[in-house]
């Protein structure tokens, strides 16, 4: 159990900072909701908006380049 413990923290810690704000705050915000048209249009927004900002833009380009995202220097 240590081993997938270490693991899944690894990978968490491996996430953009404002990234794992947004989803802890988007969990929060649709916790109990009832899932319609506009909670997943609100979800989709919010997720292009991380997607598109300067954070996720490195995230993406450190993958491309298969190197460590700047958060992480």
């Amino acid at each position: 159990i240590d081993t997938m413990v270490e693991q899944i923290t690894t990978g968490v810690l491996r996430g953009g900072p404002a990234a794992q704000y947004a989803a802890r705050q988007l969990v929060a915000d649709v916790d109990q909701q009832q899932i319609d048209d506009e909670i997943v249009c609100m979800t989709a927004r919010r997720i292009a908006e991380i997607r598109a900002s300067d954070e996720g833009r490195e995230g993406l380009n450190a993958f491309l380049e298969k190197r460590n995202p700047d958060w992480m220097r």
